[in-house]
């Protein structure tokens, strides 16, 4: 039973993906989404109550592979600085990539503020889980010293609206200049920071 829902529940995801990304966000309906699962809108409520609870899943799905993509690539034997170099770079990349596979929610997006919120929320969430296991594979490697848990708290998110205008250059502008540089310059302040 529960393999069932979670395999009809990842067959809407993918359909619903599939309309969000040709017609955007405020544009597709419920009645969409069920065409493109196969399935009657009545079906479909029983599986989610909203379009945006749809939405989020999908985003989910996406933040998902983004972070994948990037945490495939940081490792503990790579300094602090190098694993914060690559994680960005990595994720601005399939950033960039999204935003254009999908223009129509970007727009979308721009446009609707909560919408823009629950996403950049979700993001967060996953980054700092990341940054985290950077962080202490920097201390294990003793490049940094221990982190309490209340330093913790006070660091990563430090870290991280540092780090985040370069998505939101991405976002507002469609590019992001001098973006290896300025990102070296960041994580050399990061990990002067954190020493």
């Amino acid at each position: 039973m529960y393999k069932n829902l979670l395999d009809t529940k990842k067959r809407i995801i993918t359909a619903s993906r599939d309309v969000f990304r040709r017609y955007g966000y405020v544009k597709v309906s419920m009645d969409d989404i069920a065409g493109a699962a196969g399935m009657g809108r009545s079906s479909l409520y029983y599986y989610y109550k909203s379009k945006g609870e749809v939405f989020g899943d999908v985003v989910a799905d996406e933040i998902t592979e983004i972070m994948g993509a990037a945490i495939r690539k940081v490792s503990k034997s790579n300094t602090l600085g190098k694993n914060i170099i690559i994680y960005h770079q990595v994720k601005i990349k399939q950033i960039e990539m999204r935003l254009k596979e999908f223009d129509h929610i970007l727009q979308d997006l721009k446009r609707n503020a909560e919408l823009l919120y629950n996403v950049q929320t979700n993001i967060r969430a996953e980054e700092e889980k990341v940054l985290r296991q950077i962080i202490a594979w920097g201390v294990e490697n003793k490049e940094i010293p221990g982190v309490g848990s209340g330093d913790m708290k006070m660091l990563i998110p430090g870290i991280m609206d540092a780090l985040a205008v370069f998505g939101h250059e991405l976002f507002l502008f469609g590019k992001v200049d001098r973006f290896m540089p300025r990102l070296k310059n960041l994580s050399m302040m990061a990990c002067k920071w954190l020493s």
